[in-house]
């Protein structure tokens, strides 16, 4: 009796332990939740993580994005670590398209009016920022091709000022992305420190020596600083075969590895919203109370589709986007608004595929499989609704210019008559 007994509280204890530990949240994609909200977290500690996402209506899209303190996505063992949510974001509410950058167009970006722009000024249909030597806060507010950087000249009063500069270009020495051109990025030259210069991304073909994985068209190096492609993923030592399924822990990442079995490497994307330093992480998609099980997978990243993707943009977007600030270089709505001669359909291609290779553990599970078509705006479901906002701005800066056109020519006309 005591052995059955003993059984029984061991097997109990295991049970308790397992459900102790980190496992993936609910999570489920609805067509409507409560006061137009469009994500929604309920948190239980140290269990009973509810995550919910719906699709937007009437037009509208979610504004889930990068500089908000959202509470997802997050590190697997992070959801139950947290104590204090109270600083986090538990709810995500759909908003019009046409105010989703409202008050925040970078200089160089069509508008209609002042309040638009984050200068608080628009010139001729365009907000127009700050140049040297105009002092600054921050890049913000200095005008396409220029960064706020510190002017160790002036000194008057030994206070050192911030002013607007021009940014590097290439072969330039930096220290960060923001002090090149934006078609370019701030990556090593070599393994030593400090040793980095503006380089063109996404330009190095498999083979080719790099020290840095975004200048590779695989988005990824090998440990012998070589452009390689992910040909191998492991979890916990243990390599998966696609779809690539593991279990959440925030002890482990998924490694890639090349065909030589090396190590790969790169550094974290940030078009996707709040995934930039996730991209590692066993990404969870739902988890079953019927079988206590996690549903969760890794992102193959650095494999033959992301370096089809890359090619792509490297060819047919990123020449084209001179005319953008700095601080627009990962934002497809400024390469439509504000680049030179890009086809919509050419972004739009770009942004779907984007997303649908982001979002691969969600494409893995029938329940999950809308979440990112709900709260991604470069879905295809909110791609299309944004392009209208900014179609719209830009349709009417363009009408304006076309007024003033004809006016002027009327003018010149009118005095050709007279002096006639």
């Amino acid at each position: 009796m005591k052995y059955f007994a003993k059984i029984f509280v061991l097997g109990y204890l295991a049970h308790f332990i397992k459900s102790a530990s980190y496992r993936c949240p609910v999570i489920s994609c609805e067509n409507n939740l409560y006061k137009n909200r469009c994500m929604e977290l309920d948190y239980e500690f140290p269990q009973n993580q509810t995550i919910r996402f719906g699709k937007c209506k009437n037009n509208k899209v979610c504004n889930f994005r990068s500089d908000t303190n959202s509470l997802w996505p997050v590190k697997p063992n992070q959801m139950n670590s947290m104590t204090d949510i109270s600083g986090g974001q538990l709810w995500t509410y759909c908003i019009d398209p046409n105010s989703w950058e409202v008050g925040n167009l970078m200089p160089g970006r069509s508008c209609s009016a002042d309040y638009q722009c984050y200068s608080n000024l628009c010139i001729n249909y365009k907000c127009k920022g700050l140049e040297y030597p105009a002092a600054c806060r921050d890049s913000k507010d200095c005008e396409v091709g220029y960064k706020c950087a510190i002017d160790y000249s002036y000194r008057p009063d030994k206070i050192i000022k911030n002013v607007c500069v021009k940014v590097q270009i290439e072969g330039q020495n930096c220290t960060a992305d923001l002090d090149c051109q934006v078609q370019l990025v701030c990556a090593q030259n070599s393994t030593k420190a400090n040793s980095k210069s503006c380089q063109r991304p996404y330009s190095k073909g498999i083979g080719d020596t790099s020290f840095d994985g975004r200048l590779c068209q695989t988005g990824a190096i090998n440990s012998k600083s070589q452009c390689e492609l992910t040909t191998q993923i492991k979890y916990n030592k243990k390599a998966l075969s696609s779809p690539f399924k593991c279990s959440p822990d925030d002890s482990m990442k998924c490694e890639k590895y090349d065909s030589s079995g090396n190590l790969l490497t790169y550094q974290g994307d940030q078009l996707i919203p709040n995934y930039n330093g996730l991209i590692d992480y066993c990404q969870c998609t739902n988890y079953s109370a019927y079988t206590n099980e996690s549903s969760a997978y890794c992102i193959p990243y650095g494999n033959s589709d992301w370096q089809s993707l890359w090619k792509f943009y490297a060819l047919r977007i990123l020449p084209f986007i001179e005319s953008c600030h700095i601080l627009d270089r990962n934002n497809p709505l400024a390469w439509l608004d504000s680049g030179r001669a890009i086809q919509e359909e050419e972004i739009t291609l770009f942004v779907n595929k984007y997303t649908q290779l982001s979002y691969h553990h969600f494409q893995q599970n029938s329940s999950s499989i809308l979440c990112p078509e709900a709260i991604s705006p470069f879905s295809s479901f909110n791609w299309n609704k944004l392009l209208n906002g900014v179609t719209q701005v830009s349709s009417y800066s363009n009408a304006k210019n076309i007024e003033i056109c004809l006016k002027f020519a009327l003018g010149i006309l009118l005095l050709v008559t007279i002096n006639l």
